[in-house]
């Protein structure tokens, strides 16, 4: 009897990290699609209501502190990837800097930077293409309600559910990318829950889950992704195929509940 509960609770250990592992590989590239398609939102949205400097327009965010952490963190950005091309060709051909790029961050931004000027800085959609997912969704956050609006509408989500949302994916994408634990890991940035989706969600007692999540970006795909339907029925099958001594257990784990997948909150 203990040989063959030792066993059970051994093919239950593997299951769960073949489970894990899969969820993974689901998650991941979908979140990284989720990354180009919001970034490509707030480049377009932001260049139109701002121009192509509307991210050194201080007067566009909420709190000065974290307007000059940004620019700080662009000008970190562009001295690490200073030898990518597009970023290489700026400095030389719009900051006119000819001197060696071998050189700390510190003179970086002292002989570099110092050659920038109003007319030649940073557009909206190059600076896009050297922030992080983490640092984009950080920008959205502190800007004024109006731009957040017009990128949210966009996007056909409040500024409140896009921000959540946006720092919910980020850290789940960070889990995926590290090859972290996403079964039972508790990830208190949670997204903002609809309204309409509280009755469903009301049984899950964990809320720190992954489950919430993935409601979030099957909403998320279904907005553009024509094989968001295939997809969704790869999780369903991912996570209904695991075989637990305790399913309520498991589910619970997950930030789930039982009948999730016919409900409301998972249809396209």
């Amino acid at each position: 009897i203990v040989k063959r509960n030792y066993r059970k609770l051994i093919n239950n250990i593997k299951n769960l990290y073949l489970l894990d592992k899969e969820l993974r590989t689901l998650i991941w590239p979908k979140i990284l699609e989720i990354e180009v398609f919001f970034k490509t939102t707030f480049t377009n949205k932001l260049a139109e209501a701002g121009g192509c400097f509307v991210l050194y327009d201080k007067n566009n965010f909420k709190k000065e502190e974290e307007y000059f952490r940004m620019i700080e963190n662009l000008h970190k950005a562009i001295y690490d990837n200073r030898n990518e091309l597009f970023v290489n060709h700026h400095i030389k051909r719009y900051w006119e800097y000819t001197g060696t790029l071998h050189i700390s961050f510190e003179e970086f931004k002292n002989q570099v930077v110092a050659c920038s000027t109003d007319l030649n800085q940073f557009p909206v959609w190059e600076a896009v293409e050297i922030f992080t997912f983490g640092q984009i969704s950080v920008i959205y956050a502190n800007l004024k309600e109006e731009l957040k609006q017009i990128i949210a509408k966009e996007i056909d989500l409040t500024p409140r559910a896009l921000s959540t949302w946006l720092h919910a994916f980020t850290i789940t994408r960070n889990i995926c990318a590290h090859n972290s634990r996403l079964y039972n890991k508790e990830i208190k940035a949670q997204p903002y829950i609809f309204k309409v989706w509280e009755k469903d969600l009301s049984s899950v007692k964990c809320k720190q889950r992954i489950g919430p999540i993935l409601f979030c970006i099957k909403e998320f795909l279904k907005k553009y992704d024509k094989d968001c339907g295939v997809w969704k029925s790869d999780i369903e099958q991912t996570v209904n195929s695991f075989k637990c001594y305790n399913e309520d257990y498991f589910l619970e784990s997950m930030g789930l509940f039982n009948g999730w997948h016919k409900t409301d909150l998972w249809k396209i």
